[in-house]
């Protein structure tokens, strides 16, 4: 599913940004005229361009001209929620440039707590180290969506990561994604990996 929003712009032209996930990280004003009045860095908003000020036009070729400001948002909600929808999205947390500040305050979840989470969102596991029997195993992924340079008095560079989770015959997705440095990928992700798997790490690497 996608969503094509239409928004008039500053210089009296038209521009259609195509979405396809949500949330889509942009907040808009409530009122009349509707425009976008905040756009989250690093967001799907952010990534395609979207400027304050933008006033919006059309949803999926609906014109929201002429309508109330409350059916303009029924509609809105209504086409976002047929997107592939985000479990978590978080900002560069700049309090935790640090590895050790920033493992401190993420309070790493135990075997028990990962094994509830995936539960609420359609995966089930029969114990910390085994899945359901006779269900296909989930696939995990992620990818790097662009990259942002931030940080006081210091810049650092912030990744955004996507991760993903799909159920082994696909009838389910769930995404999430966050901003991290590098050191932080291979602290808290390649390096624990890396010790769980032990010798078998160099056969899948």
């Amino acid at each position: 599913a996608t969503l094509r929003v239409e928004f008039l712009i500053p210089s009296g032209g038209k521009t259609t940004k195509i979405f396809t996930e949500q949330p889509l990280g942009v907040v808009f004003r409530s009122r009349l005229p509707i425009e976008v009045q905040s756009v989250v860095p690093g967001s799907p908003a952010a990534q395609l361009g979207l400027k304050s000020g933008w006033k919006l036009w059309s949803i999926n070729g609906k014109l929201v001209t002429g309508r109330k400001l409350s059916e303009t948002h029924a509609m809105f909600v209504n086409a976002v929620a047929q997107l592939h929808q985000y479990m978590l999205v978080r900002e560069a947390p700049l309090d935790a440039i640090a590895v050790e500040k920033l493992s401190t305050k993420l309070k790493m979840l135990n075997g028990i707590q990962v094994m509830s989470l995936l539960k609420q969102h359609g995966f089930h596991a029969h114990s910390t180290l085994f899945w359901v029997d006779n269900v296909e195993r989930p696939k995990l992924q992620f990818e790097v969506h662009g990259h942002r340079k931030m940080g006081r008095p210091r810049l650092h560079t912030w990744y955004y990561i996507v991760g993903t989770v799909i159920t082994g015959d696909a009838s389910s997705t769930r995404r999430w994604a966050v901003e991290r440095r590098l050191a932080h990928m291979r602290a808290l992700l390649h390096d624990p990996i890396k010790q769980e798997l032990g010798n078998k790490y160099n056969h899948h690497f």
